[in-house]
């Protein structure tokens, strides 16, 4: 269980209003960067905004463009305090000073100098990142409409900024800008700092590689089964031949692939649905799809990589004039799995973002029947993927802040952040050090406590609905502090639970279910009157479920079954071909989310007292929240009649 929220991808400036005469490419940089930061706060009439600088920036630059964003003139009262610069009582004057304006930026070279006065005072703390080659193409877009390449805003990036004051005037041809500044003794263009060569043998191995879990198990054992087929011990028929990957973006099932083989001590053959298709007609994608699993079969035993394999959508759902293109695609592709002529010696890893929509042949036994989901990486598997990446760089540096302040990274991301950090380290001209590291990560806002109160109130919802129905064991709970400025996906909070493998599943285990998943809901109902639009994924899977105790198993008084399994397309197809089981349905999510409420209600007092501590720590074990009911709660479902018995109990003794 999750509760999430959206921050949409940053813009560079809204508008092409000139700066100010005077004003280089530092001060734009600084002012795309700043505004990127406050965003929240750019159509406010007032705000007080604390801004952490990127380490080793130009403090004069984001000084100037700190003032400009907020108006300051030559004669007005100071709106722009950079504590850097000024003796720490004098700078708090100043900035309770110039918090009496409408609009204050407060300015800091790290967040430990943000005094506690400055962080009740203001409406937002950031921290912001250093500037990114997209920034700087941004910027150059805004203010000189000329594009630029990735090399071209990467080499700006390295010049100091006299430097970039100096050759990057408005208007001027970036063409002949670069090609003069190329051009300078060598002695006077940016050296790279003396720091060791990276490591070009470094190899990527399933035992190194953290933040895997079953796909590491599974991938090893594959090497133990590799292994002995040929030296004869097991047949090619014991061996695991097929697996499906499948998760979001950036988690690392191409990384996988390549560890894979590696550890095997076998080649890596990677193909592409979306490039089989990009052949041309039927005829051209099925000869290079043939070819591919040829190329493989000459090399055993090989890993065949394909990626994008939910390119082949359910044959029986397809309804377009392509249905018969479709279906031959994927017969060809089931052929190429069986293997007419036998596949031995050819493992075939498959890998998606949506596993859901692919026709079911392909998972059947002896195909891609195997199927494991990679998630995003836990704390512990950041810090390690961030380890692997530095490639023994900062081996004894204290990692806790980076786990903490690197939620909804990936491990592409990571790897992106790494590189970045480098860089900064080579414009400095020395090694990578961790406030390098930390410096990259994207730029944190401070939650307010009103959202983190909410938060809390969901994620114990679920937790004290677990507890009460007793079907799934509560690991813990946590809430953040802040949220990632640049990441899409923000999980602000988490209740952890284990389902039991074995438990009975009747149609009590799946309202049990249902009740869960809507008790965040629930809670937000009970404390605060309303839900939020964090609750949609619990909505989500609880009208899941509903469909599947309804049309799937038989339990809510309908027999004829669908005949396949509830895939992401499911909403779509009952909103339009099957309203009654609608009506069926939502009767029971009403009547779920009623028992959740109860339960809720009756353990109102502990949840207030939980959700402060769980404010305060940011963590609760699930045993401290067992404890931390009420004795007179109910822990047990609470109707009338065993709200009748306990106070009879109470009353007698």
């Amino acid at each position: 269980m999750h509760l999430q929220y959206r921050i949409q991808d940053k813009t560079i400036m809204s508008n092409p209003k000139s700066m100010k005469e005077g004003h280089g490419l530092p001060e734009y940089i600084a002012y795309a960067n700043i505004r990127s930061g406050i965003r929240p706060f750019l159509r406010a009439d007032r705000y007080a905004v604390a801004v952490v600088l990127p380490t080793g920036s130009d403090a004069v630059a984001y000084q100037q463009a700190a003032r400009f964003i907020v108006g300051s003139r030559r004669f007005e009262g100071n709106k722009v305090v950079d504590f850097s610069k000024e003796k720490p009582n004098l700078a708090m004057d100043l900035a309770i000073e110039a918090m009496r304006h409408p609009k204050t930026i407060l300015l800091f070279a790290n967040p430990e100098e943000v005094p506690d006065l400055i962080r009740m005072a203001v409406d937002l703390i950031v921290e912001l990142k250093p500037p990114t080659t997209e920034l700087m193409k941004g910027v150059f877009r805004w203010r000189d409409k000329a594009s630029l390449t990735d090399q071209q805003a990467e080499l700006l990036l390295l010049l100091d900024d006299d430097v970039k004051r100096a050759i990057a005037r408005p208007g001027r041809n970036i063409g002949r800008m670069l090609s003069q500044l190329v051009m300078r003794p060598r002695d006077r263009l940016p050296q790279p700092p003396p720091v060791k060569p990276a490591n070009d043998d470094f190899e990527y191995r399933l035992e190194t590689m953290p933040g895997y879990g079953e796909a590491q198990e599974w991938g090893q054992q594959l090497a133990i089964d590799l292994a002995d087929w040929e030296a004869g011990r097991i047949p090619w028929s014991d061996v695991d031949t097929g697996l499906l990957l499948s998760g979001p973006s950036g988690v690392g099932k191409t990384i996988y692939a390549k560890a894979l083989a590696t550890t095997c001590g076998v080649e890596l053959v990677v193909a592409s649905a979306a490039r089989w298709q990009s052949k041309g007609h039927l005829g051209d994608m099925q000869r290079a799809m043939f070819k591919s699993f040829d190329d493989a079969k000459k090399k055993t035993p090989v890993i065949l990589f394909i990626d994008e394999v939910d390119s082949f959508t359910d044959r029986d759902r397809e309804q377009s004039h392509n249905a018969s293109y479709v279906r031959q695609v994927i017969n060809s592709f089931l052929e190429c799995l069986d293997g007419a002529a036998s596949r031995e010696g050819v493992v075939v890893i498959g890998a998606c973002n949506n596993p859901n929509v692919m026709d079911a042949a392909i998972l059947r036994p002896g195909r891609l029947d195997h199927h494991i989901r990679l998630g995003y990486p836990d704390s512990e598997a950041r810090t390690g993927i961030l380890r692997m990446h530095l490639r023994g760089d900062l081996p004894d540096a204290d990692f806790t802040r980076f786990a903490e302040d690197s939620v909804g990274l990936t491990g592409a991301d990571i790897a992106r952040l790494v590189r970045l950090a480098r860089r900064v380290a080579r414009r400095h001209r020395r090694t990578v050090t961790i406030e390098d590291i930390l410096g990259s990560l994207p730029g944190k806002i401070a939650l307010s406590q009103e959202l983190r109160r909410t938060v809390a109130i969901h994620e114990l919802g679920h937790a004290v609905v677990a507890v009460a129905t007793g079907t799934r064991k509560l690991w813990g709970v946590s809430i953040e502090s802040r949220a990632s400025v640049d990441v899409e996906r923000q999980i602000l909070g988490g209740a952890v639970m284990e389902q039991d493998e074995w438990a009975n599943r009747g149609k009590g285990f799946y309202l049990d279910q249902i009740a869960i998943l809507l008790g965040g809901m629930a809670a937000e109902h009970v404390f605060l009157g309303q839900h939020a639009d964090g609750v949609a994924s619990d909505l989500d899977g609880a009208t899941r479920l509903a469909i599947i105790i309804d049309r799937h198993l038989g339990m809510n008084g309908v027999l004829h079954s669908w005949p396949r399994g509830i895939d992401e397309g499911l909403i779509d197809s009952v909103r339009r071909l099957d309203s009654p089981l609608l009506r069926r349905i939502e009767p029971v999510l009403q009547e779920q989310l009623a028992r959740a409420t109860t339960i809720v209600e009756s353990h109102r007092r502990s949840v207030e007292r939980l959700w402060l501590e769980l404010i305060d720590r940011g963590y609760l074990t699930g045993q401290e929240i067992a404890d931390g009911l009420l004795r007179e709660d109910t822990i047990d479902l609470p109707t009338p009649k065993t709200r009748r018995r306990k106070i009879r109990q109470r009353l007698h003794g």
